[in-house]
């Protein structure tokens, strides 16, 4: 009886140490807060333009919507390009000589739109870290700071929205907003802040309903003719939706002429369009894929801008064929099931939609023109 007696004790007090060193283990990794007042918020309305237009600093990926950015051996910088308060994010750093990825540090929240630099942890006092497998590493050998080619960063996290901003790693998109005020035509010379605002959550909405498994089910599903007319095969649809998403570069702009503006980088849209898309709009479903065929080399001879009406079943029935009859269907499920990204419940300021929304959600036509592509570099 006293041999099992002590037995118990034992295992009891095992048991307690494991879970302190599980609590050790887990408290190693410290928790930021950005969502304070020293925060720096992207994308406010006294900022200059030149801010809004810098390639260098705010050119950003969808995959990468919580972006870590070496500014000197000591230092980076955090940034939140959604218009959205996000929630429990891991940073995890790649460091050269490394054997697995490490927990630098958990963000409890970042403010949308937020960026604020600061010194590395490992910088700064801490030295004993976690990496993905749950060892414990020392990374003491860089107190004085790493050269920004050894290290790399990405997020992870848990909650539903980090979890659909990880899917968007299917995408590699890069935005940057352009100055097209010499471009005249048919380009809009005013965007403001508010219009970068729209345009980051756009984006990203649009990059991850093209990503999704079910929007390429239905469009593989879909009668899709190229540029000559003619059908294309389920592996020559796969590779337009490859192609779309693997599109590396786009620079928007305000358009004030047709509804939208797509050509090689270039792509905009009529300010009625940043003002509608968190609900569900044809208009916006229409336009939206109709000029983002045109950035991958599509025309209007193809239904994979304008809609044609094709008898597909020989039975004497022509019926409305393409990419806009798709992303309609797919953008109103994706609506209806409350799965984008963004949504008029979490985007950060909605006075942005409050005063200037269109009364054109009905509208399903696309007003667009060959001649007014502007740069189709």
């Amino acid at each position: 009886m006293k041999t099992i007696l002590k037995l118990a004790i034992c295992a009891l007090i095992f048991a307690a140490c494991s879970d302190d060193n599980g609590e050790d283990k887990k408290s190693i990794t410290q928790t930021l807060n950005f969502n304070t007042d020293d925060m720096y918020v992207m994308y406010n309305d006294s900022e200059p333009e030149d801010s809004i237009y810098s390639a260098k600093w705010r050119r950003f990926e969808v995959a990468n919507i919580i972006r870590v950015k070496p500014i000197s051996d000591t230092s980076i910088e955090v940034a939140n390009f959604a218009p959205v308060d996000i929630d429990s994010v891991t940073i995890m750093a790649t460091i050269e000589g490394e054997d697995y990825p490490v927990e630098l540090f958990n963000i409890s929240t970042i403010k949308g739109h937020g960026t604020k630099v600061i010194d590395y942890p490992f910088v700064s006092g801490q030295d004993i870290f976690l990496n993905e497998i749950g060892e414990e590493v020392s990374l003491s050998a860089y107190n004085a700071g790493i050269d920004a080619g050894s290290i790399s960063f990405d997020f992870t996290g848990e909650t539903d929205l980090v979890k659909r901003l990880l899917e968007l790693k299917a995408s590699k998109w890069e935005i940057v907003f352009h100055d097209y005020t010499n471009n005249g035509g048919n380009w809009s010379s005013v965007f403001t802040a508010k219009d970068a605002r729209r345009f980051t959550g756009l984006m990203i909405n649009l990059a991850y309903m093209f990503v999704q498994d079910d929007y390429r089910a239905e469009f593989v599903k879909e009668y899709i003719t190229n540029n000559s007319q003619e059908p294309y095969n389920e592996e020559q649809k796969h590779a337009v939706l490859d192609e779309l998403n693997d599109k590396d570069y786009y620079r928007l702009g305000r358009v004030s002429g047709p509804d939208g503006l797509g050509g090689g980088s270039a792509l905009g849209f009529k300010e009625w369009i940043l003002a509608d898309y968190l609900e569900y709009s044809s208009g916006v479903a229409n336009i939206t894929s109709h000029e983002l065929m045109h950035t991958i080399g599509y025309t209007h001879s193809s239904n994979l801008t304008y809609p044609k009406d094709i008898d597909t079943d020989g039975d004497g029935v022509a019926e409305e064929t393409g990419i806009n009859p798709v992303t309609r269907t797919m953008m109103k499920k994706m609506f209806d099931e409350n799965r984008f990204p963004i949504t008029s419940g979490n985007y950060y300021m909605p006075s942005d939609f409050a005063a200037e929304s269109a009364t054109a959600r009905t509208k399903s036509t696309v007003v667009c023109c060959d001649d007014c592509l502007g740069d189709r570099l």
